[in-house]
């Protein structure tokens, strides 16, 4: 998938990208491809995706998407919502774990820089 390359970098810092914005090649998944992949095998989707600066959702490729969820949606609509119920339920649950992590490296930041206060602190009233 060429969701495991990163963009391009014509796409970063743009509102908005059409398939002519992308080039040729832009979104070439073939193996004439230069880039490499992601590293990890497991990684479905290339960090660089996720930037702040990439229009994911003013993409071609999420037109796909949609096109996608609706025609599933369409065709079969209990085993569509039973389908997006699973993602939502993957989703909240990646979620609160990165919450998580977040809420545990700025305790103990907050507790390093507390730490180091307090030593310049004892330092400077013991000299």
């Amino acid at each position: 998938s060429f969701l495991r390359r990163p963009p391009a970098g014509s796409i970063f810092n743009k509102t908005c990208v059409w398939e002519e914005d992308l080039g040729v090649d832009g979104l070439d998944a073939g193996p004439a491809c230069a880039e490499p992949l992601v590293k990890d095998a497991a990684a479905m989707v290339h960090p660089d995706w996720f930037c702040y600066n990439v229009p994911l959702f003013m993409m071609p490729v999420y037109e796909e998407v949609y096109q996608w969820a609706d025609s599933e949606e369409l065709s079969d609509p209990i085993a569509f919502t039973q389908k997006m119920s699973s993602y939502r339920d993957l989703l909240a649950a990646v979620h609160g774990r990165l919450e998580a992590r977040v809420d545990l490296v700025t305790t103990m930041q907050t507790k390093v820089v507390g730490f180091l206060v307090a030593g310049l602190v004892w330092i400077w009233y013991n000299h």
